[in-house]
């Protein structure tokens, strides 16, 4: 399959923290402007997905304690928020955690360890789905 470039990440970035919903839908990508269309170029949501695959290679996961107890292959959301905006693929740090909600709210490729806590820039450990 094709790779999943950078810039289409920042695209792909700039339509979900814009609340558009991707699910089961393709979207025209130009520049910063994102509509709907059946036609040229679209996004699809395997496209999303190698989008999504940039962020999980740029990640670190792995085991992590807390309070004695150990949560397998998991990433800290502040961390997945420094990268976001270290990487460009949003402006600051609010773009990052609105992108975040939107990669766990509407795509579902993420969640809290212990399902009790939506994605934030705080020290929380979150885990990719199984089906991601």
């Amino acid at each position: 399959g094709s790779r999943t470039s950078k810039s289409q990440l920042v695209n792909v970035g700039n339509l979900l923290k814009r609340g558009r919903k991707v699910k089961n839908r393709t979207y025209r990508m130009d520049k910063d402007d994102c509509s709907r269309s059946s036609g040229g170029s679209c996004t699809s949501k395997s496209q999303l997905m190698q989008a999504a695959n940039l962020l999980k290679r740029g990640l670190q996961v792995k085991n992590r304690t807390y309070r004695l107890k150990t949560y397998r292959q998991c990433f800290i959301a502040r961390h997945a928020v420094d990268y976001m905006v270290k990487e460009g693929f949003c402006s600051s740090r609010a773009e990052a955690v609105e992108l975040g909600l939107s990669l766990q709210r509407d795509m579902r490729l993420w969640h809290h360890v212990c399902d009790d806590h939506e994605f934030g820039d705080e020290y929380l450990f979150f885990s990719f789905s199984a089906n991601f």
